[in-house]
């Protein structure tokens, strides 16, 4: 006789969203594992068609309070290449500092909130017993300072609002940003830390054999380039661009959840993704430190490129943790900020910058070019006047501000930090000037016209 457990839980708690999971065993073999997520569909998709293409960055941030930059990112690199926009190192170097504040933030609240009190016997985080407070005060902290990344780079913590396509709408304070050097030196030292504490977890051995799917970079441990590679058996089993997605993976609808499944093609075969997936596929990428400490935990990940042990995703994510901690002191550390100021010039500010001087370019012709006429007439009988002051300073705007516009729209400039544009105050010197000419003009037309009334009239 087929002896049958149903095992079914209706609320998931410690996790982030809102999820169910049924499980049916039939003579101790699983037959039904059915993961729910219950939460009414939201429909992002349909909310983004005809919206302005710099409302989307804003919009995808609602989709998670937790890991809103993923979406923000994702969104206006789809949107880059659309557009064909190059964004310069310095926007990558910033947009992978506000990456680390989202990782360490969220990583931080998963290990110490959602996953440590499993292994802990704990009811949740804050039930923690004496002997654990350090650990769940390490968390918080690092949360912290991850959350003070996202709202110096991002405007706040939550839903980010300062991320545009081509880079940002505003430079962050480089008095904020150094700021932070102390916070991220303890911080690195106390992930490395954690990763040793949660490695001594009794993790369940249970391993499975799974394709692992994940981002891979050339040259860094991936968080916003790369191609998409997958590995199952020690082996590589794919290797594509991004844009490839859809030729290689299919999502669809299941019965019991509003969520889409996504399973690799072909075969629809599930895979895993996640930290333990990036450690799998680019452990080779990972920074000195937290290379250091993923070697040194005493867990086997060479094994995790045939079989892996979901319980030690903890693990991962910790040393994901450090990486970020020593990403982000390296940023910050980096020349960009030794400057004198950090700008972060998007796509928007060029265009902005573009607009100046074909608005300026007239002005310049109109009343501009008589003023550095009348100047250079003076040069030429080696004398100076009013107007060589005034060509001095409209030349020195308008053709500083025209070189810019140039460096911004050139590949090849274009990694240079560019200050503002000095288009308005050209134009107002030589508006002024002109006006103040006509005015001049005009007063000594009436003033002629009034000496010789008088002069008719005394005649008789």
């Amino acid at each position: 006789m087929t002896k049958i457990r149903t095992l079914t839980v209706k609320a998931l708690t410690r996790v982030e969203g809102e999820g169910a999971l049924r499980v049916r065993v039939a003579d101790g073999r699983v037959e039904i594992a059915e993961f729910n997520i219950y939460e009414p569909p939201r429909f992002f998709e349909k909310l983004l068609q005809g919206r302005e293409i710099r409302e989307v960055p804003d919009i995808v941030a609602r989709i998670c309070g937790i890991c809103p930059v993923a979406y923000q990112m994702t969104a206006c690199h789809a949107l880059e290449k659309v557009l064909g926009i190059t964004t310069t190192p310095e926007i990558e170097f910033l947009r992978r500092l506000l990456y680390c504040g989202e990782w360490l933030q969220s990583h931080a609240l998963h290990m110490h909130l959602l996953d440590a009190p499993d292994f802990l016997g704990c009811e949740s985080g804050f039930s923690m017993p004496p002997e654990h407070a350090g650990f769940l005060e390490r968390g918080l902290r690092m949360k912290t300072i991850g959350n003070r990344i996202i709202e110096v780079l991002g405007g706040r913590a939550v839903h980010p609002i300062n991320v545009t396509v081509g880079g940002f709408y505003k430079a962050p304070p480089v008095a904020a940003v150094r700021g932070m050097l102390p916070d991220l030196a303890w911080g690195l030292e106390a992930a490395i830390a954690t990763v040793a504490e949660v490695s001594r977890f009794d993790f369940p051995d249970f391993r499975q054999p799974y394709e692992c799917v994940s981002v891979r970079s050339d040259d860094e441990y991936p968080m916003n380039n790369g191609r998409i590679v997958a590995r199952a058996g020690g082996r590589t089993t794919l290797d594509i661009p991004v844009e490839d997605y859809e030729k290689h993976f299919v999502e669809r609808h299941v019965p019991h959840s509003t969520a889409l499944h996504s399973l690799l093609q072909p075969g629809g075969r599930p895979y895993l993704c996640g930290p333990l997936a990036r450690m799998t596929n680019c452990r080779d990428r990972l920074p000195p430190r937290a290379r250091q400490a993923a070697d040194t935990c005493g867990i086997d990940w060479s094994r995790s490129d045939a079989f892996g042990n979901t319980f030690q995703s903890i693990v991962a994510r910790g040393i994901e943790v450090v990486a970020a901690f020593e990403e982000a002191a390296r940023i910050n550390g980096t020349v960009m900020w030794k400057q004198a100021g950090a700008y972060a010039h998007s796509a928007a500010q060029n265009a902005s910058a573009a607009i100046q001087f074909l608005l300026a370019t007239p002005i310049m012709l109109v009343c501009g070019w008589p003023i550095v006429r009348a100047a250079l007439l003076a040069a030429r009988a080696r004398t100076a006047t009013m107007d060589s002051l005034l060509a001095i300073g409209i030349c020195a705007a308008y053709g500083w501000s025209a070189l810019l516009v140039l460096l911004a729209f050139l590949p090849a400039a274009g990694a240079a930090p560019h200050p503002a544009p000095y288009f308005e105050a050209a134009g107002v010197i030589a508006t002024l000037a002109t006006v103040g000419r006509w005015m001049e003009s005009r007063a000594t037309v009436r003033a002629r016209d009034a000496a010789a009334a008088d002069s008719h009239g005394n005649q008789f």
